[in-house]
C-alpha cells in the first residue's frame, strides 16, 4: 500500500525509489495510490530511477481510465480478472475475454491477468487471451496449509510446475504484445531517460525477446 510504504521513508518517495533500485528491485505494483497528480508524480520518480510502476486495470474501468493507465505503463499492465478481495477461485469470469480485449485496444505492451487463478485450466485460458498469468493467493494458501510439514520452497516449486502445464499457448492465442517497453507518455525523455537507462532497457528487452523465442520453440516442439 502506497501510504504505509512511503511513511516508512518519511514520505520521501525519491529516496524510497533510489533504495529500491540499489537493492535490485525492478519496479513497484502499488495499490492505494490516488488517481491524478500523486500517481503521475510517483510514476515519474520510478522512471527517473529506472523502475517500472505496474499499472492495475480493475474491472469496470472506463475506456478513458484504461487509456490513462496504458499511457503511464512502461513494461506491462496487470489486468485484474474479477471484483472483490484477492483469493483463489474456482473459475474465471465469463466476460474476461472482452475485458482483456478492451485493454489491448489501448496498448501494445504485454498484458498479464491475475486474481483468483488456482489451476492449470485457468492458466491455460489466461495464456490464450493475454501474455501471462499472475498467481499469488493460491500459493500463499498452499504455504498456510503446509504448516511446515515439508519445506515451503518445495511446496511452491511443486505447485508452480503443476500450474505451468497451462502455459503452452494454442495456435491463434489472442491479444499478444507487440512491444516490451515504452517511456510513459507524461514523462519528459530528456529529463529522466539517460544513456545508461536506455542501455539497460535494451538489454532487458533483448533478454525478454530471447526468452520469448525459447518459449515459442518449446511450444512448437510440444505441439
Amino acid at each position: 500500500y502506497y501510504s504505509s510504504l512511503v511513511e516508512e521513508y518519511n514520505f520521501d518517495v525519491d529516496n524510497m525509489c533510489q533504495d529500491a533500485a540499489m537493492s535490485g528491485a525492478n519496479g513497484f505494483l502499488m495499490v492505494g495510490i490516488e488517481e491524478g497528480k500523486q500517481e503521475l508524480d510517483f510514476n515519474s520518480i520510478c522512471c527517473k530511477n529506472n523502475l517500472s510502476s505496474i499499472q492495475l486495470v480493475r474491472p469496470g474501468s472506463s475506456d478513458r481510465r484504461i487509456a490513462d493507465l496504458a499511457g503511464m505503463a512502461s513494461s506491462f499492465l496487470y489486468v485484474v480478472s474479477s471484483k472483490g478481495k484477492t483469493g483463489a477461485r474456482n473459475a474465471l469470469p465469463k466476460d474476461l475475454d472482452d475485458a482483456v480485449a478492451r485493454v489491448r485496444a489501448k496498448t501494445n505492451l504485454p498484458l498479464v491477468v491475475g486474481f483468483g487463478i488456482s489451476n492449470p485450466e485457468m492458466v491455460k485460458r489466461v495464456s490464450n487471451l493475454s501474455d501471462g498469468a499472475v498467481v499469488g493467493s493460491f500459493l500463499t494458501d498452499c504455504i498456510m496449509k503446509n504448516e511446515g510439514k515439508v519445506r515451503d520452497e518445495d511446496v511452491i516449486f511443486q505447485k508452480i510446475v503443476h500450474l505451468h502445464r497451462g502455459t503452452i499457448q494454442d495456435i491463434g492465442a489472442k491479444n499478444q504484445a507487440l512491444k516490451l517497453y515504452q517511456v510513459p507518455l507524461h514523462v519528459k525523455v530528456n529529463s529522466y531517460i539517460n544513456k545508461s537507462s536506455m542501455l539497460r532497457v535494451r538489454r532487458c528487452s533483448s533478454q525478454l525477446f530471447r526468452l520469448a523465442t525459447i518459449h515459442e520453440t518449446v511450444n512448437a516442439r510440444a505441439a
